[in-house]
């Protein structure tokens, strides 16, 4: 901007000169005065160039950058949701492996050890829909994307509710397993006194 300033303050001068050897009867040098421009422009035209090339290099910075935080925010979600899955179904198939023992043992605690195993499955299930949700979200930001005239439209409001619907199933997912867990826990724990005091036959 200064720099365009500087020109155009150049370009008032010359125009004022010009005026005053006219002014005066003389005749203008066409010569000159076609050098001068030429100047002009070419002091301008360097600074025309550094300012495009530095704001395509931001521009190239700034979308790489973007690109990279996408990739980085889709694989941890993809890592979340691979670790809640394993977690819940592991859990769960661990339990079924030896619940039919705890019966013998006791049943309170092998109904506790019930409703933990219905707990992972149900944690495994959400963790499941919050990979649908994070399918639907994906669809409706790519069109956003291809279409930017559909922001701040319901597209984007999809977008950004499925989006939220499967942050919230992964933590759902955890929190359940972290329930299921506890339930395991209180369930050992009843088992343990009983087998203890149990006479030896």
């Amino acid at each position: 901007w200064n720099g365009s300033m500087s020109i155009i303050s150049q370009l008032e001068e010359m125009c004022v000169e010009v005026r005053g050897i006219i002014a005066k009867g003389q005749s203008v040098d066409a010569k000159a005065l076609l050098k001068a421009l030429e100047a002009l422009i070419a002091q301008k035209k360097p600074d025309h160039d550094f300012k495009l090339a530095d704001y395509t290099h931001d521009l190239e910075h700034d979308r790489n950058v973007a690109v990279e935080m996408f990739r980085a925010i889709i694989t941890s979600g993809q890592s979340a949701m691979r670790a809640a899955m394993l977690l819940n179904g592991g859990a769960a198939i661990a339990m079924l492996a030896f619940v039919g023992k705890l019966v013998e043992l006791d049943v309170n605690a092998a109904s506790h050890i019930a409703n933990a195993i219905l707990l992972f499955a149900f944690g495994a299930l959400a963790v499941a829909a919050a990979g649908g949700f994070t399918y639907v979200s994906q669809y409706f930001y790519q069109e956003i994307y291809a279409t930017p005239s559909k922001k701040e439209s319901w597209v984007q409001y999809c977008a950004v509710a499925f989006h939220t619907a499967a942050i919230i199933g992964v933590v759902t997912s955890y929190v359940l397993f972290g329930c299921g867990a506890w339930l395991t826990s209180a369930g050992v724990d009843l088992i343990v006194p009983h087998h203890l005091n149990r006479p030896d036959r």
